[in-house]
């Protein structure tokens, strides 16, 4: 009957060859989903993995870093404590008496200056002492030790190129020795710049005690 209308059969036909391309489109795009869908699941996980690798490849370097830095601070303060103290300016004086052994009896030296600092000048083999810096008209106190001596027994104390011991201008002085073979007495410079001496006379055995008052004296070649 369809036959008896042409152009009925015409649509017809045309409509159902559009409803198979529709139909055959449909089936390819389900097709590229579903396909898509399971590759989606592998792309998030290569993408998780290799998160995971730089992860751990950063946290590797951190790690490395932080023991070059810990072998770092171990060596630095090894080296701090091995390493020796800085030397002081070179005295020439204080070089040459070191190397001098002490002759005669000995005896150890303290000075205490009026701003409280205390010297142990060393005492050459000539029995002089270092040069100990005064200022002018600076008293200071003078302690001895004669480890051999014996209780009681006196040292000749006098000033010579000016000065006062214990007050007192151009005077000897006998100090006796306490129990513990000490004696103190005390030095009073003059106003004048330059050299003093204080003789220390213990039974034969003679020592000088030696000072300048005003800027330390240069060396030769200095």
């Amino acid at each position: 009957m369809l036959g008896e209308f042409p152009f009925i059969n015409f649509v017809m036909k045309r409509n159902l060859t559009l409803l198979l391309s529709i139909a055959a489109i449909a089936g390819i795009a389900f097709v590229a989903l579903v396909s898509r869908q399971s590759n989606s699941p592998t792309q998030t996980s290569n993408q998780s993995a290799g998160a995971a690798t730089q992860s751990q490849k950063q946290a590797s370097s951190a790690k490395l870093d932080a023991d070059a830095a810990n072998k770092k601070a171990i060596a630095d303060a090894t080296a701090s404590i091995s390493r020796p103290a800085p030397a002081e300016p070179a005295d020439v004086e204080h070089v040459l008496n070191r190397k001098l052994a002490q002759s005669g009896e000995k005896m150890d030296i303290k000075i205490k200056r009026t701003d409280g600092r205390e010297i142990k000048p060393i005492v050459n083999e000539a029995g002089e002492t270092e040069r100990v810096q005064m200022d002018p008209s600076e008293t200071v106190t003078v302690s001895l030790n004669y480890p051999e001596g014996l209780p009681g027994q006196k040292v000749i104390v006098a000033p010579y190129d000016g000065g006062k011991v214990n007050g007192k201008a151009a005077t000897a002085l006998q100090i006796p020795l306490d129990e513990n073979r000490n004696l103190n007495f005390e030095f009073t410079a003059d106003e004048n710049l330059g050299r003093y001496q204080v003789s220390l006379d213990k039974g034969g055995d003679s020592k000088n005690f030696r000072t300048w008052v005003g800027p330390k004296p240069r060396l030769a070649g200095q």
